[in-house]
């Protein structure tokens, strides 16, 4: 049988196990706390990002309102083959005394010209 020396020192074994047991499961415990806190702080930046990217889609599918009706000029050289919108940097090149003006783009193209891409794409 175990004598009394052996009986305690098993007994102080097994007492300093069950503490550094204890100490093992309140870091667990801490370490579960934590890894809870960053998870609540993500899911609420989860929500607050789908939100915003809501709100981005809603603002993207919306179809860009039309411009207020404005008269617009063409205009193209005597000799040119193709007509521009005023501001095109080509149609900045044309003298002024080879100048044709148009106020539609039908009218140009009935002359026989055709649009520069500055006219596609407006």
């Amino acid at each position: 049988m175990l004598s009394d020396k052996n009986l305690r020192k098993s007994f102080e074994r097994v007492k300093k196990d069950i503490i550094g047991l204890q100490n093992r499961i309140l870091d667990s415990e801490k370490r579960y706390e934590d890894l809870w806190n960053i998870i609540s702080s993500l899911m609420e930046k989860d929500i607050e990002l789908s939100k915003d990217l809501e709100q981005t889609a809603a603002i993207a599918s919306e179809k860009p309102k039309a411009p207020k009706s404005k008269k617009v000029t063409y205009v193209a050289s005597k000799t040119a083959k193709k007509f521009h919108l005023l501001d095109c940097p080509f149609a900045k090149q044309i003298l002024p005394n080879k100048k044709i003006t148009f106020k539609s783009k039908d009218s140009a193209m009935n002359k026989g010209l055709k649009p520069c891409d500055c006219v596609k794409k407006y």
